[in-house]
């Protein structure tokens, strides 16, 4: 089958409490199993690989399948045939299988759409930023209409769901933020302060004097003035400016840093549960789906498109300011924004996605763009 033409779905599944059972002659007849499942189903067996606590595979299909029946039904099927014959399956506690994992790569015929997306915007209720109590737009039809015409993979992880954009996320960019600093002053820091999720504003606030005295340490003149304002934080969690930047842009050898994310890595803190997660997460632009059920689904796109960025990023549009952004175009590169160092955004925030929803998902995110 040309892959043009077909709809590819990797499924990987764990065993229960990953227990060590697809050994020797269990592995033989489940793959057995599986092949005549798939004859069964007119499915295209691409491939398959097994761990003694993993199984994973590949396949194709000339049409779009239900593969949450399909999985569920293979599932049961290889459960109920293997442990009749073999006995040490019964200590898995009535159940092989763990969670589930599943990646739909989208077939690259333009007139036919994925269902599963259609049906995800048919129940849209809204859409909000991760981590803010903030919608993304009051228009939710345009919006539905943006993303209709995105190239959008799925993945299924346990009970959460995820919409890939490939070509967002395999943008490639350069933040080489320190250098740039040097040269156009704050930079894109120098705007509005991002907020604080109540998690992260509870971690910010235990540390907060050791912060206010490494900010002393650094620029005790400007720390009067982020003082006379009321101090680094305003209601709500909001980080407060002061001079017309974050409150917490300060000044250290030479170049412009964030004394919060500074502190966070001198003090060995995971600088996602401390500082704004929106600071660290440009350009991935993370927002969660929301459908008339109630269930979220998470989109992973990025701000680099400049409708996106205009119309629906949570940092608004960068074409404002006073700044080359030779970040965002690798043709305009030079000696700073070295050509070779640009990477691709999922690769860029490969920490931060795998820190918010596990190193499983990131994979899937791999898989898709690859």
């Amino acid at each position: 089958m040309n892959k043009r033409d077909t709809w590819q779905y990797r499924m990987i599944w764990y065993t229960y409490k990953h227990k060590a059972v697809l050994v020797e002659e269990v592995e033989r007849r489940f793959v057995e199993l599986i092949h005549q499942l798939c004859d069964e189903l007119c499915i295209q067996v691409e491939h398959i690989k097994l761990k003694p606590d993993t199984f994973s595979l590949l396949i194709s299909s000339k049409k779009q399948l239900n593969i949450t029946k399909i999985l569920k039904n293979m599932q049961k099927k290889t459960y109920k045939s293997l442990s009749k014959k073999f006995t040490q399956l019964k200590s898995t506690d009535g159940d092989l299988w763990d969670k589930t994992y599943v990646i739909t790569s989208i077939n690259q015929n333009p007139s036919e759409v994925d269902i599963r997306i259609e049906k995800i915007f048919d129940h849209l209720w809204s859409a909000e930023y991760y981590d803010l109590d903030e919608g993304v737009t009051d228009d939710l039809d345009v919006f539905k209409m943006y993303l209709a015409h995105r190239n959008l993979g799925i993945i299924d992880y346990g009970e959460s769901v995820f919409l890939v954009d490939v070509q967002a996320l395999n943008t490639e960019i350069n933040l080489n933020c320190f250098e740039c600093t040097k040269i156009h002053k704050y930079g894109c820091c120098s705007g509005s302060p991002c907020d604080l999720s109540v998690k992260n504003r509870k971690m910010f606030i235990q540390h907060m004097p050791n912060i206010i005295e490494e900010m002393k340490k650094l620029d005790e003149s400007y720390y009067k003035k982020v003082e006379a304002l009321g101090g680094f934080l305003g209601e709500k969690g909001s980080i407060r400016e002061c001079e017309g930047r974050c409150s917490l842009l300060v000044e250290h050898e030479g170049v412009w840093k964030c004394l919060a994310h500074k502190y966070a890595l001198e003090q060995h803190i995971p600088s996602y549960d401390l500082c704004p997660l929106s600071c660290l997460m440009y350009p991935l632009e993370i927002i969660e789906l929301i459908t008339d059920k109630q269930k979220k689904i998470i989109l992973l796109t990025s701000a680099l498109d400049e409708v996106f960025a205009k119309e629906y990023g949570r940092w608004g549009s960068y074409k404002d300011l006073d700044v080359e952004l030779r970040c965002i175009h690798k043709e305009a590169h030079n000696y700073i924004f070295k050509e070779e160092d640009y990477r691709p955004v999922y690769q860029v925030n490969k920490n931060l996605l795998i820190h918010e929803f596990g190193q499983e998902v990131y994979e899937g995110i791999e898989e898709i763009i690859d």
